[in-house]
């Protein structure tokens, strides 16, 4: 018997893989029905956030529960939001300190830390764009996304002083230039969570 327990509900199919139809169609229905956002499955105790049709359709007979990991779309965002404020608090000190490495010679150490830099701007950028495309845009987004966006001219001029080896303007376009506007972004997120995220809901 395979159990599909889907927040308070409770229902009941054959473990044969024929059955595995029903129970997605009965979860796009609940999930439409209840203007839900599927973020991840939880299989007996093991959850899965990527590929989970396939994960169901090979190991199908050999688990028993399936639970659908769901959220609203406010919440999706405010996640997202959160994550990007958590992100930034850690990731701004640390684009302080690389910036003031290429005022010397970059050592390896400086290398990790603009590529940890490099990764974060791109995961920065996902973010922003998951939370444009929900239905639930907070005040002030547009303003979020400009300071952001007004980074990207300067990553042409940091490829090309790295591509001549100019550590100092490199160190320049960092400091005054990328940072400033990391940390304007901090801020003004830092600013919509206050006014429309409870915290401890959340964290």
């Amino acid at each position: 018997m395979l159990e599909l327990i889907f927040q308070e509900l409770s229902i009941n199919y054959d473990s044969k893989a024929g059955s595995l139809k029903a129970l997605f169609q009965d979860m796009e229905r609940l999930l439409a029905e209840r203007n839900l956002v599927l973020y991840g499955i939880k299989i007996d105790d093991k959850e899965i956030f990527d590929d989970y049709i396939q994960h169901l359709e090979e190991e199908v007979g050999r688990y028993s529960t399936i639970k659908p990991m769901v959220a609203t779309r406010k919440e999706i965002r405010d996640n997202l939001l959160l994550s990007t404020e958590q992100y930034l608090m850690r990731a701004n000190p640390a684009l302080k300190q690389m910036s003031s490495q290429f005022y010397r010679e970059p050592s390896e150490d400086t290398w990790t830390l603009f590529q940890q830099w490099s990764e974060g701007f791109e995961w920065i950028q996902r973010m922003l764009e998951n939370i444009t495309i929900s239905c639930h845009l907070p005040i002030g987004w547009d303003q979020c996304k400009q300071t952001f966006f007004e980074t990207h001219p300067f990553l042409v001029d940091l490829e090309q002083a790295m591509e001549h080896g100019d550590w100092t303007l490199v160190g320049d376009i960092l400091t005054h230039e990328i940072l400033p506007r990391y940390e304007s972004l901090h801020f003004q997120i830092s600013m919509i969570i206050d006014q429309e995220v409870v915290r401890d809901d959340l964290n």
